[in-house]
């Protein structure tokens, strides 16, 4: 697998974490971002993709904090506020 051959490498989290987000398989999604962000927590992507999985899985409280971590992060980038904006209405 991609992380057994480059564990030192947070795209590896990141993209093991976008393939079963794909699959709607978000509860392992969650542990790869959560393991992307802990390794880089500087890394955008990951915290919005993490705020996502925690959406689909009913968990607002938890995709706010991490939107609002990406916003944190990014203040110049519009993504995390629409984020949290879709996640207030949804």
């Amino acid at each position: 697998s991609l992380v057994e051959a480059r564990p030192d490498s947070v795209i590896s989290w990141f993209c093991v974490g976008c393939y079963y987000y794909a699959i709607a398989n978000y509860e392992k999604a969650g542990k790869f971002f959560s393991k992307a962000t802990n390794m880089d927590m500087r890394f955008v992507p990951a915290w919005i993709a993490y705020g996502h999985t925690f959406s689909n899985v009913e968990e607002s409280d938890q995709a706010m904090a991490a939107y609002r971590n990406a916003i944190r992060l990014q203040p110049g980038s519009h993504l995390g506020q629409l984020f949290m904006g879709m996640e207030h209405i949804h």
